[in-house]
C-alpha cells in the first residue's frame, strides 16, 4: 500500500503537472510560430535572376500568387520574391517565377533597381518588410516605379501622407464586391444595384467613410476570439 507521505507527493506532482503544462504547451505553440517566421539560417541570399524590364512582386502571399497568375496570363515577365520556405514551395508547385529573398535588404533592392524593373509590386504594404523596401527606394531610387497593395483606406492614407503615390486600398473594393453579391440574391435590380456601388464608390468612398464602413479611423486592435483564444489575422495574415 503506498503511505500518507507517498501519497501526498504524488498528489503535489499531479497537482503541479496541471499548473505547468498548460504554460509549456502555449510556450511550444509560440515556439513553433517564431520559428515559422524566422528567416532559415540554411538558405544563403542568391543573386537576383530577373530580366530587365521584367515586374518584380514583393511578397508570395495571397494577394501575391493572384498578381502572379494574373501576369502570367498576360505573358509578362515578372519575379516574385520570398523568404518563407513554404511559400517558395507553393511557388515552385503553380509553376510560378518565384525566388528567395529579401525585398527589404539593401543590396538586393539595388540589384532590383539595377534591373530596371518595369513596376515593383508590394503586395503587402503593411509588413516591416516591404516598408523598408519602399522606403530604399523612394529614397535611392526615385525614378523606380512602385504600386503598393494595403487592407484598409486609413493605410493607404498614411502611406499617401508619407509620399507613396500609387497605394490600394483592397477592403474597400472587396467589401463592395461582396455586397453587390448580397444585393443580387435578394433580387435587387442590377441597375439599382449598380447605383448604389457607384455611389459608395465616389470621391473616394467618401458615403463609406462618412458610415463608418470605410475605416476612415484605425480601428482598434484585435481582441482574442472566445473560440480560438487567438487574435484574428490580417487579410494579408491568411495565406
Amino acid at each position: 500500500m503506498i503511505g500518507a507521505r507517498q501519497y501526498a507527493v504524488g498528489l503535489s506532482v499531479i497537482s503541479l503537472s496541471f499548473v505547468v503544462s498548460p504554460v509549456l504547451i502555449n510556450l511550444g505553440y509560440k515556439l513553433t510560430e517564431a520559428l515559422k517566421q524566422a528567416r532559415p539560417a540554411d538558405v544563403p541570399q542568391e543573386p537576383l535572376e530577373t530580366a530587365e524590364g521584367s515586374v518584380i512582386v514583393a511578397d508570395y502571399g495571397y494577394v501575391g500568387r493572384t498578381i502572379c497568375t494574373m501576369l502570367e496570363r498576360a505573358k509578362i515577365r515578372y519575379t516574385a520574391l520570398e523568404l518563407d520556405p513554404d511559400l517558395l514551395a507553393m511557388g515552385q508547385k503553380w509553376k510560378h517565377n518565384v525566388q528567395y529573398g529579401d525585398a527589404a535588404d539593401p543590396a538586393l533592392v539595388r540589384a532590383i533597381a539595377n534591373t530596371r524593373p518595369r513596376l515593383v509590386i508590394a503586395t503587402n504594404g503593411t509588413s516591416d518588410t516591404s516598408r523598408r523596401m519602399i522606403d530604399h527606394l523612394r529614397q535611392f531610387y526615385p525614378r523606380a516605379s512602385v504600386i503598393v497593395a494595403v487592407p484598409y483606406l486609413f493605410q493607404r492614407d498614411a502611406l499617401r501622407k508619407a509620399g507613396v503615390d500609387d497605394v490600394v486600398a483592397l477592403s474597400p473594393e472587396g467589401v463592395l464586391s461582396f455586397g453587390r453579391r448580397i444585393l443580387d440574391r435578394l433580387d435587387i435590380a442590377p441597375v439599382k444595384s449598380d447605383t448604389i456601388v457607384q455611389a459608395l464608390q465616389a470621391n473616394d468612398y467618401l458615403a463609406l467613410r462618412m458610415s463608418g464602413g470605410g475605416d476612415a479611423e484605425e480601428p482598434r486592435a484585435a481582441t482574442a476570439s472566445p473560440a480560438s483564444g487567438k487574435d484574428a489575422p490580417s487579410p494579408h495574415q491568411a495565406r
